[in-house]
């Protein structure tokens, strides 16, 4: 299911999008690509640097930012881009330039602290060690205020492999999301957790009230 449009045209070019995908393909492809184990080894995200259970590569109040350019293979980076070249350009037209980037970050750092909660709290210390990494929890917060934003669009979809439908935007929001959970298991890549997405949404999808 690959979202293509939501009809909704944008009344200023979306500037901060636009560089936000092209950092992370930057990342994706000049940092990563070349020494892959290496590059998410040192610029990850580990939940026990935190609570200084271990000493990871960078600190942690570096390494939330860094993982957030951070993905687990090209199926990863590419669903997070097509969601957020979709969807981004209509909040960041709401918000504006600049509240839309604070927006943006506070939404993966939203996420990265509930899943760091949820596993310190709840999981093990060898769960602790585990890199985290991805967009997907500051996306999750762009996509939790599209949906406030704009309650009533339609998303034209791709429905693999010959379907073409405009469906309402809370039910593909809704389906997309548990499609992504379901693949993140059956795959068992590299985390960008699904906790954190939700903390993304929640945190930043309250500030979505206060656009406009």
């Amino acid at each position: 299911m690959l979202p293509l449009s939501d009809g909704i045209r944008a009344r200023r070019f979306p500037v901060v999008n636009v560089l936000l995908i092209v950092a992370n393909f930057a990342v994706f492809l000049l940092y990563e690509l070349p020494h892959f184990n290496a590059a998410v080894y040192h610029a990850s995200f580990y939940p026990c640097t935190v609570d200084n259970a271990c000493r990871g590569p960078e600190p942690w109040g570096v390494s939330w930012i860094t993982a957030m350019f951070l993905h687990g293979g090209w199926d990863h980076i590419l669903g997070n881009m097509v969601f957020l070249a979709i969807f981004g350009k209509n909040v960041e037209d709401a918000y504006g330039p600049l509240r839309y980037l604070v927006f943006y970050f506070a939404g993966g750092f939203a996420a990265m602290l509930t899943q760091t909660a949820m596993t310190l709290l709840f999981s093990t210390a060898a769960a602790a060690r585990v890199p985290e990494l991805g967009a997907s929890g500051a996306i999750a917060a762009v996509l939790g205020a599209y949906f406030l934003l704009y309650p009533s669009s339609r998303v034209r979809t791709w429905i693999f492999p010959v379907f073409f439908v405009s469906i309402p935007a809370w039910i593909f929001l809704a389906a997309a999301g548990r499609r992504s959970a379901i693949c993140r298991r059956a795959r068992g890549a590299v985390p960008a957790p699904r906790r954190g997405h939700y903390g993304g949404a929640g945190a930043e999808s309250r500030a979505a009230g206060q656009a406009g």
